[in-house]
């Protein structure tokens, strides 16, 4: 039970960390921004815009150990609400960092036009310079990844649904880096060297994301098929050791973006510059009626948006918004699955064994031997289904019952009934221990 709730809690309890780190990069300037409020010189060096970006760090610091601190006494929770704390904590570790941001992206955006650094509307507007071609990364090199995951189908069965889905993926990964990056020159005022250099840079990046992510899916899919069927622990650790790599690799690449972007541009000045504040409301969404495309690259880093002025970009940015909102409420329909009643309904033909959306119906001609079990198998490695500590269902794999083995089944109880079938094994059980024994009697009768 502590070891679920360490990987529960462990898989977020960091995010308030990094989102703080992010947005506090933010407050640096770089391509004359200041937490999305484009400045000239001089207002970059203005003690009241100091001031400003000062507070959101201060703000921001004090929202991030609050938000890591709740988790302690998460831990205390029973498991029945576990998961509706996990989401309704996660919806806030998500949301509530940005509200700061967008407050002093407000003010700041008041003090820009109360000192007159505001542009005009009739103020000339920088005509997009033409940069040398940089080009894109080959596909050949997202193919590798491709047949590590194909590998391990060649050698075994057990995932074989989850080694083509990630192939798809690294396939997709390609897709992701060539069509999600709007190709427009970095521009930052009318210097055309540091337009190349700083395109260069993000679109390289942006690449090496992509590639990384793309060989980590091949590395999942042979870790799990070499260690899970037979060291599910160890296979776990591996893949979570992997997937905090890939995110450390991630940040690591936003951050380099980002280090590159602040010190190329740290000397930039004039009155030629790039200002795009109105169409970034309150720095985050960019709302463009005159831009056609969908695809808009973040102002810093390497990461890229949606133009919500688009039809498309509405739906997209709708349905973002939408799912985290919901996050409180994955968490409750996760409880409640856990805690759903297992029933079972026996007659002289079949065994019909269901909880939520989870349903077996077994032929009890088709049944070879039925056995109660004390414990579940040891070393259960799941393929799909749920793994909860309420609940066990789905397609798993263990080897003491043969390999493949569907479950359905609450692991606290001391009787589980095994079900060796011309279709495959079975192991289920009720949510009570009386009465599973009395159901697998009643079983034997009916078989016999």
């Amino acid at each position: 039970m502590l070891l679920t709730k360490c990987i529960l809690w462990g898989s977020i309890f960091w995010l308030p960390i990094l989102m703080y780190h992010m947005l506090k990069n933010e407050a640096k300037p770089k391509k004359n921004l200041i937490l999305g409020v484009t400045f000239p010189k001089e207002g970059q060096e203005d003690p009241e815009v100091k001031a400003e970006a000062d507070s959101f760090i201060r703000c921001s610091r004090t929202i991030c150990w609050l938000l890591v601190l709740t988790v302690i006494p998460c831990f205390l929770l029973p498991s029945s609400l576990m998961m509706t704390v996990w989401g309704i904590w996660l919806f806030i570790a998500v949301t509530v960092p940005n509200i700061p941001y967008v407050m002093s992206n407000i003010r700041l955006k008041k003090i820009k036009e109360e000192h007159g650094w505001k542009r005009k509307a009739q103020a000339p507007v920088l005509k997009p310079l033409e940069v040398p071609k940089i080009n894109w990364i080959s596909p050949g090199w997202f193919i590798p990844p491709v047949i590590l995951c194909l590998i391990p189908v060649f050698f075994s069965r057990i995932y074989v649904s989850l080694n083509i889905f990630f192939a798809v993926m690294c396939l997709l990964s390609f897709v992701g880096y060539r069509y999600l990056y709007r190709d427009k020159p970095e521009m930052v005022d009318d210097d055309s060297e540091l337009t190349t250099t700083l395109t260069r840079i993000r679109k390289g990046n942006w690449g090496l994301m992509w590639l990384s992510l793309s060989y980590f899916l091949g590395i999942i899919c042979v870790i799990t098929a070499l260690l899970m069927p037979i060291h599910p622990w160890i296979g776990l650790l591996a893949l979570i050791l992997f997937s905090v790599l890939l995110c450390l690799y991630a940040v690591k690449l936003e951050m380099k973006t980002r280090a590159a972007q602040e010190r190329l541009t740290g000397n930039s000045e004039g009155e030629r510059y790039v200002d795009e504040d109105d169409y970034w409301l309150g720095g985050i969404l960019y709302y463009n009626p005159n831009d056609k495309k969908l695809i808009v690259n973040n102002r810093i880093g390497i990461n890229t948006t949606f133009n919500f002025a688009r039809p498309a970009g509405k739906v997209l940015t709708i349905i973002t918004l939408l799912v985290i909102l919901m996050l409180p409420f994955f968490g409750v329909i996760f409880d409640s699955i856990g805690t759903q009643e297992i029933v079972f309904e026996i007659n002289s033909q079949e065994l019909d064994v269901r909880s939520g959306f989870s349903h077996y119906n077994i032929a009890l001609d088709s049944v070879d031997k039925a056995t109660l079990l004390e414990d579940v198998p040891e070393h259960l490695t799941k393929i799909s289904g749920t793994g909860m500590e309420t609940l066990l269902s789905g397609k798993w794999f263990a080897n003491s019952v043969g390999g493949n083995v569907r479950l359905l089944l609450d692991p606290r109880t001391e009787a589980f009934i095994l079900l060796e079938t011309e279709e495959g094994n079975y192991i289920v059980s009720t949510r009570d221990t009386d009465k599973t024994v009395s159901y697998y009697k009643q079983l034997l009768d009916e078989i016999e």
